[in-house]
């Protein structure tokens, strides 16, 4: 294996966030879900109630099992996540938002259009401190003032 650098900073998140949600949020989902199928029939979109039924069978699943734990870690040569080490040069930007208590998150980019966008979670960390050193390996995007769209939507409707 590689040397992968001298750590830096290393913490331990959930894998995703566990909502809590209430019977209500369940009644108006099964609802939405229902009436969506009942859409792709109408329209004989049958690949479109396909991803509807993979959607509500992936939020089942998720909700009956707890997030692993992932390990995180930022070394002077890139950054480890569970196992899967990254090295600044495959890194595009990064940014962080802290808006406590709503988010508190460091955002990865990376210059493979394919590769998703990591959220990592800093609730305990100290986000200056790790915004100052990544500042020296990445470069930051200044012109991202929020949260990305898609991750306050999934917050908003507990996904």
């Amino acid at each position: 294996m590689e040397d992968q650098g001298q750590i830096k900073f290393s913490w331990v998140i959930p894998e995703y966030t566990d909502y809590t949600r209430s019977k209500t949020w369940y009644i108006a989902a099964g609802i939405v879900i229902i009436l969506l199928l009942i859409y792709s029939i109408m329209t004989a979109n049958l690949l479109f109630g396909i991803i509807i039924l993979i959607g509500a069978i992936t939020i089942y699943f998720f909700d009956n099992n707890k997030p692993a734990d992932v390990h995180f870690i930022i070394t002077d040569k890139g950054l480890e996540v569970d196992n899967k080490f990254h090295e600044y040069s495959s890194i595009n930007n990064f940014y962080i938002i802290h808006e406590p208590p709503v988010v508190d998150s460091l955002f990865i980019e990376f210059n493979n259009a394919l590769s998703p966008r990591l959220s990592i979670s800093l609730t305990g960390q100290n986000s200056v401190e790790i915004r100052e050193y990544l500042k020296n390996s990445i470069a930051e995007n200044e012109a991202r003032k929020g949260e990305p769209i898609t991750e306050a939507l999934g917050r908003f409707f507990k996904l």
